[in-house]
């Protein structure tokens, strides 16, 4: 299990995360995993994303994010209430087959060995 207080966001280790959705929250608590969102709201650090599958999800932002778009990718980690804390973000543009992207996370999920 990697200590994630060990590092700085700028430090996360880049080894292979699980693609999610909201539904696979609950298989990957305390595990550092990607998701592909679209931003619903933001209150201060506290962001409400959506899924791929459609369902909302609280998001503690990291200190230093700046999300730029409308579709984000988080690399974050799943907390025991499930909800996600930021290590990191990637600003995927204003325009994003979010259907599509929940069937790359089933794919990812149903043939793990390649990918």
């Amino acid at each position: 299990m990697i200590d994630l207080d060990a590092f700085s966001p700028t430090q996360i280790p880049m080894e292979a995360t699980p693609r999610i959705n909201s539904e696979l929250r609950s298989q990957y608590c305390g595990q550092i995993v990607r998701i592909v969102s679209k931003v619903i709201r933001i209150d201060g650090k506290i962001a409400t994303i959506e899924a791929p599958d459609s369902t909302q999800v609280q998001v503690t932002m990291a200190d230093d994010s700046q999300w730029g778009t409308l579709y984000v990718e988080l690399i974050a980690r799943v907390e025991s209430n499930l909800s996600l804390t930021e290590l990191a973000s990637t600003d995927f543009g204003d325009s994003f087959d979010m259907e599509l992207a929940n069937k790359v996370v089933l794919a990812c999920q149903q043939y793990r060995d390649i990918f």
